[in-house]
């Protein structure tokens, strides 16, 4: 289940409540997303997230805080009782740089699209470090058209591939 508010094995010291663009370098990793989210529900007046998505860093003397996600569809599930307060009014534009269609991806952006009534903007960038097969790069272009096709709450979204 998306962690609840009340849920903070972590917390942010003076949490800046007006934070409205962040970026996150991750690699949507199933010991990242808890975080992910956990930042997601921290700042109710988010407007613009960005995701810069980088390989996987194994680090060897780190625990991170939050479990990691084993049963996705529980996981993503939202509590109507504890909704993500900036899906409500704030969140306009979901930014995904080196975007390549993992099903993490695919996962956090049906997350975003079907509980942010609020969104306006789906921005995916398909990867091009690294791509040294152009058919490559085409397998990105189409998996982030496939978004398009995705369940939305939001009746004025564009999703835009640049």
């Amino acid at each position: 289940m998306i962690l609840p508010p009340t849920y903070l094995p972590l917390h942010l010291l003076k949490q800046p409540q007006n934070l409205e663009y962040l970026t996150l370098k991750t690699a949507l990793n199933r010991n990242e997303l808890p975080g992910v989210v956990f930042l997601v529900r921290s700042y109710p007046k988010l407007n613009t997230i960005t995701f810069i998505l980088q390989p996987t860093v194994p680090l060897s003397d780190y625990t991170y805080p939050f479990k990691p996600v084993t049963d996705r569809e529980d996981f993503w599930k939202v509590d109507d009782d504890q909704p993500v307060l900036c899906f409500q009014l704030h969140l306009r534009v979901v930014k995904i740089e080196n975007f390549r269609g993992s099903r993490n991806e695919f996962d956090l952006l049906r997350f975003f699209l079907r509980e942010a009534k609020s969104l306006r903007k789906v921005i995916l960038c398909p990867a091009l470090n690294g791509v040294l097969d152009m058919t490559i790069f085409d397998e990105y272009v189409s998996a982030a058209r496939q978004v398009e096709s995705f369940e939305r709450k939001s009746n004025f979204l564009d999703v835009i591939i640049e």
